[in-house]
């Protein structure tokens, strides 16, 4: 089963970019838009699936075939292009792959929401008639304010730790916390590094909310959800030695809200303002301690709970010069992350339960980078906007819009 979710993601994730080539290379061509939306919803479905999320199999037999009926009902068959016959087999192919790899689940996923699939099919299709049938008249000067996209985003930061926490419990009776003081996590900051690595693939839909040509404001809006990874460290630097590692992969669920507000003091020139907002939680299940070994003839589990908050606003000054935008200047940050690791033990002779938690809160060390954001608008309708933020911590992001 693993092999043929994994062929189902590789067929998703090529059939995506080789949509979104398709909708860059022919902007004008009135079917753009819906080809440029399925490229980014077959990327995400690809990459659920490689995270082996429990619906993504569904969303690999639904969107597919929402895409083949389109295909046959609006462009209709004798129109196909070597191309569009081959993506399409691709679609059949996925749909095969994706029910035989959770049958059960999905065929009763499927009778269950058969009803809102068709409702959504009908809508989709009569959209893109609409779409087929405008006509190619629409004025250069027109103001494309909706935008949607695929972003990625990336984070390394040096923490700090603020507060920890160990609990004790033996079956039902716990312990007495254990709190650490003020002089105790001043020891360990001293003594351990701590790190998180954090990275989101996220599907983005945002808005101009002002940009008339003759302002001199523009303001824009976007959120962004999608799913993240994350890794966390703690290494002794006295001894050089790693004490602590927990990764996740791409299951965590994340969102972000993003906005860019410019003033425009020249046609070429201008002061701009961006802040940004994330949240991620998730579970890390890989897990390498050297602190809390393991106990011979025991059986255990071990897990980290997290919750990742990420703040941040960048400083620019803005050059304008034709399709391309450059802005450079600071940019102020924050991270606060919390850890509940948890630690099962079972004896297999007695049946005795023994856990051990530990809870910490930790905060970035630094506070400020120098950034650079880089927005290249390759055609009226598509963006490429890419960002980094670097001092002791890196950040960087990366996204591909569509304006419509």
């Amino acid at each position: 089963m693993k092999g043929l979710r994994y062929t189902a993601s590789v067929l998703l994730l090529g059939s995506g970019i080789a949509h979104v080539l398709l909708a860059v290379l022919s902007p004008i061509d009135p079917q753009a838009l819906p080809v440029l939306v399925f490229g980014i919803f077959y990327f995400t479905i690809g990459i659920l699936l490689l995270a082996n999320l429990r619906f993504a199999p569904a969303l690999g037999i639904i969107f597919p075939l929402i895409g083949l009926a389109s295909g046959i009902l609006v462009i209709g068959i004798p129109n196909w292009s070597i191309m569009l016959t081959f993506l399409f087999i691709i679609d059949s192919v996925v749909v095969v792959l994706c029910i035989f790899c959770n049958k059960k689940t999905l065929i009763h996923s499927i009778k269950t929401n058969m009803k809102k699939a068709m409702i959504f099919l009908f809508l989709l299709s009569l959209i893109f008639t609409l779409q087929a049938q405008e006509q190619e008249q629409k004025q250069a000067t027109e103001i494309k304010r909706v935008h949607i996209g695929l972003s990625y985003g990336y984070t390394e930061t040096n923490m700090e730790l603020l507060y920890m926490k160990e609990l004790f419990t033996w079956n039902e009776t716990t312990s007495e916390p254990r709190e650490l003081t003020g002089e105790e996590i001043d020891n360990m900051n001293s003594r351990e590094t701590f790190f998180r690595q954090f990275q989101g693939l996220t599907l983005e839909a945002g808005m101009v909310l002002l940009g008339k040509p003759e302002s001199k404001w523009f303001i824009d809006g976007s959120i962004l959800l999608g799913v993240a990874s994350s890794k966390y460290q703690v290494n002794n630097n006295q001894i050089d030695t790693l004490n602590l590692e927990n990764k996740s992969g791409f299951k965590s669920p994340t969102a972000s809200v993003h906005f860019n507000i410019t003033y425009k003091l020249s046609p070429h020139w201008g002061i701009a303002v961006a802040p940004h907002f994330s949240y991620a939680y998730g579970v890390d299940k890989e897990i390498q301690d050297n602190t809390y070994g393991h106990v011979e003839n025991f059986i255990e589990t071990r897990k980290s709970y997290y919750n990742y908050l990420y703040g941040r606003m960048n400083l620019y000054a803005v050059w304008m010069f034709k399709s391309v935008t450059i802005g450079v200047g600071p940019g102020f940050y924050l991270l606060y992350n919390t850890n509940d690791y948890r630690i099962n033990r079972t004896n297999p002779t007695t049946g005795d339960n023994y856990t051990t938690q530990v809870i910490t809160h930790l905060i970035s060390k630094d506070f400020i980078d120098g950034d650079i954001h880089i927005e290249w608008k390759v055609i009226p309708s598509l963006a490429v906007k890419g960002f980094v933020g670097i001092g002791r911590d890196l950040t960087a992001r990366g996204s591909i819009s569509w304006y419509f």
